[in-house]
């Protein structure tokens, strides 16, 4: 649902899983077959059981995905922007398997106190157009 945070990592876990259907995908559908509530818990509970453990999955052979996420800016709520940032600075730092993120939004209000923080510390991980 558009403009709802807590759809965001269901949807990229849903657009993986198209992208990667015997791989990425079947571990997806395992997921949600053993707990179907995992669709309505919180944002970083989704990003670990329906990215990065499935991603930490992939064979060697199957290069991370580049995950492309527009209008976070959409997002409802300062706060919520600022955690959907932080958890997309987190998927570089899981296993052995880093995830590339490139978000692209207008510029956020509530990340004008954290640009040094985001430029600083996330630059290395993430692809981030500001």
């Amino acid at each position: 649902m558009r403009n709802d945070p807590k759809s965001l990592f269901s949807t990229v876990a849903y657009q993986l899983a198209i992208a990667l259907p015997a791989t990425f995908g079947r571990t997806i559908e395992e997921k949600i077959k053993g707990d179907p509530s995992i669709l309505k818990k919180n944002m970083t509970l989704q990003l670990e059981k329906l990215i990065i453990e499935p991603i930490q999955l992939l064979d060697s052979a199957t290069s991370p995905p580049v995950i492309v996420i527009d209008g976070l800016d959409e997002c409802q709520g300062e706060t919520t922007q600022d955690e959907i940032v932080r958890l997309l600075g987190s998927l570089s730092q899981h296993g052995n398997r880093p995830v590339k993120v490139t978000p692209f939004s207008r510029w956020l209000s509530c990340l004008s106190s954290w640009r040094e923080i985001v430029l600083v510390a996330l630059w290395p991980f993430l692809n981030v157009i500001l």
